[in-house]
Order: C-alpha cells, then structure tokens, then sequence
C-alpha cells in the first residue's frame, strides 16, 4: 500500500484568453478618405456627358442627390458591423460637406 495520493491526469495547457478584436472593423480615418473620393467621383460624374451629367445638373434634385449618395451608403454601412468604422467616418465626410457645401450652395440659388 502506497502512501502517496493517485495519480491525477494532467491538465490540458491553458490557452491564451484571445484579444478582443476590433468591433466594427475598418478605420474610422479609411471610411473618410473612401467619403473624400466618392465626392471626388460624383463632383466628375457631374461633368461626365451622357446621361449621368445630365441627371445631376438638370434639376435642384440632383444636387441634392449628390449629397445623398454618399449619406446613404455611409447610413448602410453603419448599420453593418463589419463595416461599421468605415460608415462612420463616410458619415462624417458627409456631414462636413453638408455644411460646407450644400449650404451656401442653396443659399445661392436661393437668390440670398
């Protein structure tokens, strides 16, 4: 008889506790510069002949869409998690031009 206590498995190896990820993905920064140039590409399709020209300086409406396009993608990808960083920062681009832009643009065709 022994006097030693059985023998007890060994214990599986702990594993690392996984680093918390980044919720959202992207960067904030990366969803401003993607805002940036689709502004970039909308403000030249405004001067694209064709159709797409035509639909954005034909009536107020398409400037006004020229200002949408952006909000909306951003508003969708802000509701994705995945993507969540990158609508943000478009949502923040297209704030800044809604305030930048849009407004003195309308004051002016306003005839203020």
């Amino acid at each position: 008889m022994s006097f030693y206590p059985p023998e007890v498995p060994p214990t599986p190896p702990v594993s690392p506790t996984p680093e918390p990820g980044k919720p959202g993905g992207g960067s904030i920064l990366g969803g401003m510069g993607v805002g940036c140039g689709s502004y970039v590409l909308l403000f030249l399709l405004i001067f694209a002949p064709g159709v797409s020209g035509m639909i954005f300086t034909s009536t107020n409406t398409g400037y006004i869409l020229y200002f949408a396009i952006p909000a909306v993608i951003g508003l969708v990808l802000a509701i994705i998690p995945t993507s969540r960083r990158w609508g943000i920062g478009l949502l923040i681009v297209s704030a800044a031009s809604w305030l930048i832009a849009l407004g003195p643009c309308l004051a002016f065709m306003g005839g203020l």
